[in-house]
């Protein structure tokens, strides 16, 4: 089946193109917001020529590769009055709002269990470059939980978490992971770990689950990627689903880019992509057979 609809054909099909964004923000003076969605790569470059044109930037997960680059993004678009928003779509999940006050009540956290699997070729077909150098292969997934885990947490615990010990294996005609599990820890509470388990050649159906013990013994298990909440065994979900189901993340992150506008504010979280590399730095590597990727007609490209 064809990626898109006839109508969003249409749509694509008709806007216009441009050898760089540099001649598109001349082609385009009013422009006034530039949102980067391409590879991981080249998305930093892009966010420093925008704000440099003076536009405000919309960095979508994840954004870019160097988390310290950043925090230089970030100066800069503060310096000149811009706003800097790095979107995570998984925090804008339906059920977020109830973990959140879930948390409040139960924190402190005991252990935090992470399992995220999916099937590469259903959701990236016939892209090869997530298996190269300039992508992040399977840890591309991960910012979703971790990015939920800051969002229940708060950005200063996110800071204080640190990668304890990580396995990935990596196919033998890919230059990134395809699986993995990492265990991290809290420097400055060494009681609570998170656990992640994490694979992009996973045959059953999706699974994009958050599990939460409290110090106390009461649990939280976001499933769906934050669409469902189960509380101490029970199902609290607004609308219970047995399949992940396409939700309205997006337009949520732009209420949120169209209030950061509003109050000239900027939104930079670079924890989720410190830790990514964290991972690929410190990881044991195995290597793996190889693995190819299918087109969206179920062939390998």
């Amino acid at each position: 089946p064809p990626l898109l609809s006839k109508e969003e054909q249409e749509v694509y099909s008709s806007a216009p193109v441009y050898a760089s964004l540099t001649e598109a923000i001349e082609m385009h003076p009013s422009i006034k917001v530039c949102v980067i969605a391409c590879i991981p790569s080249v998305s930093q470059d892009y966010a420093s020529a925008a704000l440099d044109a003076g536009l405000s930037v919309f960095m979508e997960k994840p954004p870019g590769m160097d988390h310290r680059r950043l925090k230089d993004l970030e100066n800069t678009a503060r310096s000149k009055h811009l706003t800097l928003f790095t979107g995570y779509h998984s925090t804008a999940s339906s059920e977020i709002q109830q973990a959140k006050e879930w948390m409040k009540r139960n924190n402190p956290m005991k252990e935090i269990r992470i399992e995220w699997k999916e099937n590469v070729s259903k959701w990236h077909p016939d892209q090869e470059w997530i298996t190269q150098e300039n992508g992040f292969g399977v840890l591309d997934i991960l910012f979703n939980p971790l990015s939920i885990v800051e969002e229940l947490l708060g950005a200063e615990s996110m800071e204080e978490l640190v990668l304890e010990a990580s396995s990935i294996l990596i196919p033998e005609n890919w230059s990134t992971p395809i699986s993995g599990s990492s265990t991290f820890y809290f420097a400055s509470a060494n009681t609570c770990r998170v656990f992640a388990d994490y694979a992009w050649n996973h045959k059953n159906d999706d699974i994009w689950k958050i599990g939460f013990t409290s110090s106390s013994g009461h649990t939280m298990d976001l499933k769906d990627g934050g669409a469902q909440i189960i509380l101490s065994g029970r199902n609290e979900s607004r609308e219970r689903s047995n399949s992940n189901i396409l939700r309205p993340e997006y337009e949520q992150l732009y209420v949120r880019l169209h209030q950061l506008l509003t109050r000239n504010e900027c939104e930079v979280r670079p924890a989720p992509l410190r830790l990514v590399h964290e991972i690929m730095v410190h990881s044991s590597v195995r290597r793996g057979d190889n693995y190819f990727l299918k087109d969206a007609n179920g062939s390998k490209s």
